[in-house]
């Protein structure tokens, strides 16, 4: 009797009963006899924890995964390093202490800029968000993308908590209202929750394209304008077919995701016909494109943007210069740091943007210095990690004085699948 009582509840009302199922559990297994029957009909009224543990346990695997792989990349790095006296060389080179700490601040100023773009694209989609809440919730972000287990992505993070908020609101403006007819202000709340998160989710898609395409925009320019175009080496050649790719296609997708509609609606018709996730993927595509009516403010970010590579490249240049004397010129870093940032495409908190930096870094000449060998640029790029930790440690603090916040956002991310699912 017990067990259809409380199987009689709508689902998210169950989820909302998380002490008393866990009592009920106990009290069911402690105090009746169950045949086969009882126990499936426990199992179908009760698989909602069983799905959570299993998610948990697919997330965590997969966290693991990409621990084992980083921890695979580094051993491969450091090996190649010691093989050639890079670990060495680096003990015995002098260090400039002024020249790390440029690196750290240009560092934590291209961060805090991402965040200043973010919050101008969240404003397109008529939300708001003070700067000092897009600070906060860009540095919870950007300390969970750099988590090493990775379970959730701080963009998801990011763009949830923003969602947390603009809900928190809605439901406080329409109080008055509830407290005259609580089912009609339920129901909107309800009915707007999609779309509050759905246009979240469009402001952190946007930055993040933005940004991966200023990234290849200035690869493509500064591998054309550094005569890295005419480089030989194998490196060089497929670093540049990869940027010259990238650019290319990136191109033509925003091309098609802003340009203007036409009568017969061809792009929306193609969309739709995506098995599974093309109506989805349309009613997103109808809310990405609001920006495309607000050119001046994607220009400004765009412009910012390239001022953000701009002051990471100058980071990466103050670290190498801060750990050797004699290093590739600015204008190198130019080119070097956005072929190897695209390593950051790759979802994991560490490992690639090293590997990458470790082959770039032998391919450029140096005044009166033979070419950094292998394992050199593996070292820069492990001090620029660092100094990446630095700026993201404020992120922390941040957490822990929105604890209570980042928590209950967390626990309704992992049943935001549930209950998609059971609706």
């Amino acid at each position: 009797m017990l067990l259809f009582i409380f199987g009689s509840l709508d689902y998210d009302n169950r989820i909302k009963c998380k002490r008393s199922q866990n009592i009920l559990i106990w009290i069911c297994l402690k105090h009746q006899r169950f045949n086969s029957f009882d126990l499936f009909l426990f199992f179908l009224l009760f698989r909602d924890r069983l799905d959570l543990l299993m998610t948990f346990k697919k997330q965590f695997g997969i966290g693991l995964l990409k621990i084992f792989l980083v921890l695979w990349i580094f051993i491969f790095l450091f090996w190649r390093a010691f093989q050639n006296d890079a670990v060495d060389q680096l003990i015995r080179s002098p260090k400039n202490g002024s020249f790390l700490f440029y690196g750290v601040l240009l560092n934590l100023m291209a961060t805090v800029l991402t965040m200043i773009r973010w919050n101008w694209l969240v404003r397109i989609q008529k939300i708001s968000l003070s700067y000092q809440s897009a600070l906060r919730f860009g540095f919870i972000g950007y300390l969970f993308n750099l988590s090493p287990i990775g379970i959730v992505g701080g963009d998801a993070v990011k763009a949830y908590l923003l969602f947390r908020k603009e809900k928190s609101n809605s439901f406080s403006k329409s109080l008055p209202s509830e407290l005259l007819s609580s089912d009609s202000s339920v129901r909107i709340s309800e009915g707007s929750s999609k779309d509050y998160l759905s246009r979240n989710i469009a402001s952190v898609i946007i930055d993040r394209v933005i940004g991966l395409y200023v990234m290849f925009l200035l690869g493509f320019i500064t591998i054309l304008t550094s005569g890295f175009v005419f480089f030989e080496q194998k490196e060089a050649k497929v670093a540049i077919a990869t940027v010259f790719v990238l650019f290319i296609v990136s191109t033509i997708g925003l091309l098609v995701l802003f340009l203007p509609e036409t009568g017969n609606h061809w792009r929306h018709k193609q969309i739709q016909k995506i098995p599974g996730v093309g109506s989805k993927l349309d009613s997103f595509l109808s809310i990405v494109q609001i920006y495309r009516s607000h050119p001046f403010l994607l220009g400004l970010s765009a412009g910012v943007t390239l001022l953000v590579h701009f002051l990471f490249s100058a980071s990466l240049f103050c670290i190498a210069k801060g750990l050797y004397q004699n290093v590739p010129s600015f204008y190198d870093h130019l080119v070097i740091y956005p072929i190897a940032n695209i390593g950051s495409m790759i979802p994991l908190s560490a490992g690639p943007l090293e590997y990458f930096l470790d082959l770039l870094y032998p391919l450029f000449s140096i005044e009166n210095q033979a070419p950094f060998r292998i394992g050199y640029g593996m070292l820069v790029g492990v001090a620029f990690r660092l100094a990446t930790l630095l700026v993201a440690a404020i992120g922390v603090l941040f957490y822990f004085a929105s604890r209570d916040e980042v928590s209950f956002a967390l626990n309704e991310m992992n049943q935001l699948p549930e209950n998609d699912s059971n609706k």
